[in-house]
Order: C-alpha cells, then sequence, then structure tokens
C-alpha cells in the first residue's frame, strides 16, 4: 500500500527565496539572510561574496557565490561537504539532497545520494530540480528524471517545449509552451489533482469550450487544449498514443485501444473532436497515407468548413481494406465497438468554397495528394503529375481541373493509390464550382 508521508521539507524555492518547513533564507541587499529554527545552526550564514542563489532544506542551507556552492547546517549525510564543482551555476536542494549545475553536468549529494548514482545520459543541462529522493534535470533533449519512482515523479508525460522545471517531496512539475504559445503547468507523481494547468492565454480566449469530469477542452488558433485534473496529455486528441479523450454533452469519455468505453454511437460528440479520432487512426494505414493525413490535418483543422474531408479520406481508406460494416455504420478500426452513423453531418459532403480564402487550401490538399503519391509511380506518371502540379500552382483553369480529374481516375488502378481518388475528385469538383 503507497502511503503518503507527512510533510516534513517543502522548499519553496526562488533565486532569492527559499523556505523549508523549519527556517527561511533570502537575498536582502546583497546579502543571505535566515530566519527560524536554527537548532542545527543552519542559520547562521558563513561568509559569502556576492550570493546569488539560496536554497533550504530540513535542517541546512546553500548558496550559490562568486567562490562555488557553501553549505551549513546539519552536517549529517556530509550534506555540508560540497564535493568539486567547476565554475557552478545553479543549486537545487529537495529534502536531504543537494545537486549542483556545473561546466561538467550535475553532481549530487546527500541522504539519498545512491538514487542519483546513476544520471542519464544528459545533453547541455541548463536547470536540475530535486525532490525527496528524485531529480529532474531540462537539458537539449527535453526533461529526463531519475531515482526513486514510487509515485511514478520520475515517469516524465508527453511535454512540448520546456521553459522550466520544479521538483518537491514525490513530484515533478514543468512549464512547457506549444507552437502557438500555450503556456501549461504539468505535474506528476504524488499529487492527488496531478494533471494540467493553463497559465497563459487565459481561458476566455479559448473557443468550444467542452465541459465534463474534472476536465475541459476547448481550442486557441485551431489547437486542441486539455486542462485539469487527470489530463497530462499535451495534444490528448491528435497523437498516436494508447488512447484518446472525446466528449458529448455530459461527460468525458476515454477511449482505449483495445477496451471500449461507455461511447459507442460518436452521435453526439461536437465535431470539433471528431477529426482528431481520424487523425488518430492514420497509424494503421501505409506510411504514404500518415504522411498525406498529417498534411491534411494541418491543412483543415478541427472546426474548419473542410475538416470532414479528413472523415471521406478515412472512409474511402476503410473501403480499400473491408474495413466498413455492412450495418451501413461507420466503425473505427482501432475499436470496433465504436462508430459514426452514415448520415451524420460530417460525412456529409462540404458546401462549395465562397472566396479565393476557401479555394486555397482545398486546392493545396489537390497539389499534396499528388505529389505524396508519386513515389508509388511510375516515370511516366510521375512526369505527367509533375506537369499537372505546375498548372495547378500557376493557375488553375477549367482545362486544368478536368486534365487533373483525368489523371487521377487513370492513376487511381494503382491499388495504393486508389482510395484517394475520391477525395481528389470531391477537391475538383469543389474547386470547379
Amino acid at each position: 500500500m503507497k502511503i503518503i508521508y507527512a510533510l516534513v521539507s517543502v522548499c519553496a524555492c526562488m533565486i532569492s527565496f527559499c523556505a523549508s518547513a523549519r527556517h527561511w533564507c533570502e537575498i536582502k541587499d546583497g546579502s543571505v539572510v535566515c530566519n527560524g529554527d536554527n537548532e542545527h545552526r543552519q542559520c547562521a550564514v558563513p561568509s559569502l561574496k556576492n550570493p546569488r542563489q539560496v536554497a533550504t532544506g530540513i535542517y541546512f542551507s546553500c548558496a550559490l557565490d562568486d567562490s562555488g556552492v557553501t553549505c551549513w547546517g546539519d552536517k549529517s549525510y556530509g550534506l555540508t561537504d560540497v564535493p568539486r564543482l567547476k565554475n557552478p551555476r545553479q543549486i537545487a536542494v529537495g529534502g536531504n539532497n543537494i545537486c549542483a549545475l556545473d561546466d561538467d553536468g550535475v553532481k549530487c549529494w546527500g541522504a539519498y545520494s545512491y538514487s542519483f548514482e546513476k544520471l542519464p545520459l544528459l545533453k547541455n543541462p541548463r536547470q536540475v530540480a530535486v525532490g525527496y529522493s528524485h531529480a529532474c534535470v531540462l537539458d537539449d533533449d527535453g526533461v529526463k528524471c531519475w531515482g526513486d519512482n514510487y509515485f511514478h515523479q520520475t515517469e516524465i508525460p508527453p511535454l512540448r517545449k520546456v521553459l522550466r522545471i520544479s521538483a518537491y517531496e514525490f513530484i515533478s512539475c514543468a512549464i512547457d509552451e506549444s507552437l502557438v504559445g500555450v503556456k501549461r503547468y504539468v505535474c506528476w507523481g504524488a499529487v492527488p489533482d496531478a494533471g494540467t494547468k493553463i497559465l497563459s492565454p487565459s481561458l476566455d480566449q479559448f473557443t468550444n469550450i467542452t465541459n465534463g469530469g474534472k476536465y475541459q477542452c476547448g481550442f486557441f488558433k485551431n489547437s486542441l487544449e486539455c486542462w485539469g485534473e487527470g489530463v497530462i496529455d499535451p495534444a490528448i486528441n491528435n497523437s498516436y498514443g494508447e488512447y484518446i479523450v472525446v466528449a458529448d454533452k455530459r461527460k468525458f469519455y476515454r477511449i482505449e485501444n483495445e477496451t471500449n468505453s461507455e461511447l459507442e454511437d460518436l452521435s453526439f460528440v461536437p465535431s470539433m473532436l471528431l477529426s482528431y479520432i481520424f487523425k488518430n487512426e492514420l497509424r494503421f494505414f501505409y506510411s504514404f497515407d500518415k504522411t498525406f493525413g498529417e498534411k491534411l490535418f494541418k491543412i483543415f483543422p478541427p472546426g474548419s468548413k473542410y475538416s470532414k474531408l479528413m472523415a471521406l479520406f478515412h472512409l474511402e481508406l476503410k473501403k480499400e481494406i473491408g474495413l466498413i460494416d455492412t450495418e451501413e455504420k461507420y466503425r473505427f478500426l482501432w475499436n470496433k465497438e465504436i462508430y459514426l452513423p452514415y448520415g451524420h453531418e460530417f460525412l456529409i459532403e462540404p458546401s462549395a468554397p465562397s472566396n479565393d480564402e476557401e479555394r486555397k487550401p482545398l486546392l493545396n490538399v489537390l497539389v499534396e495528394s499528388i505529389k505524396t503519391t508519386m513515389p508509388l509511380m511510375s516515370d511516366e506518371y510521375k512526369q505527367r503529375a509533375s506537369g499537372i502540379i505546375l498548372k495547378l500552382v500557376s493557375g488553375m483553369s477549367a482545362a486544368t481541373l478536368d486534365e487533373a480529374a483525368e489523371f487521377v481516375s487513370d492513376a487511381g488502378l494503382s491499388p495504393y493509390i486508389r482510395p484517394r481518388v475520391k477525395l481528389q475528385m470531391e477537391l475538383i469538383r469543389l474547386l470547379g464550382l
């Protein structure tokens, strides 16, 4: 049985201030000042030269100054015996453990030094964080954690561009940022409400927010974000993971890869989530279909007028390999109990483009659909495809669209290219309206 131990030391540190449960230190007017319990002389600050960081443990304190790292207070576990460091630039303290970042990498010492003996391979580490018996580092490859993993505090969830990390007790956290500028605070380990908090932008800037259970999902600049308790996957509906999460008007459903959730009919799932389900299926098809499907997803993001063309593409892929059932239900390959009925608006042909801005992505998809199948073509077809692509991008005309329609129908004789033909013909039809 897992036991959450009583809180012994909570080190809430900034560069100039750090507090444990019994004492605290800060840099004030260029000097380190400590207050609180002084039983082990942890508040008896030694002479320091231009201190720039201070950190506190249970009964000890450490500082980084011009001469390096100095620790004072409780001498147990060799806490005050600082190892030789080369130009140290950061210290981190957790419980009775200390780590320092210097020119040679990361060095740790203290009560659980044995947990830190086998450091992972680090590439230009730039920040270190220490918990009660584990540590994490941020380097060029992202976040790496090691040490005690009893509460899964070293099992790092998928993260984006990580800006900063922290650790305390049996918990690890990171602040990361998405490509569209969404900053999140993500925690994992022995924390009851482990999950994701949106730091910026404010939630009132998100659209199509769907509520349910203990999480929410919404869109910011066409990027789906989920936040709340239990949500730690950064792209929960657009990754090729073992599950996806969808929501109807009542609650959220986690659909496992192998087992079914209580949700079967996706009719009531908001359309903004459906294209993510189609994208998730791409992992089961050929690599050239995955490549094209990824581009299709980016050109027609969820919620856009033509995102339903993703469904048309998948429908044809499934027909080709015999995965459409006879009950006129669209069944999802990776979970055969879940379906979207024919007749749903997401499966209906989209309307004509109303302006050049809407025609542009349609043309883009048509070109990409031809370009990404060229490696499968003979030299003769490759030459024809190159000529048609050049005509399409240099000045689309009715004659060019007719030529493109003739070509894709002819090229579709190949069993590997055939699933795209209906989508290509639909794109040509829409561009010609």
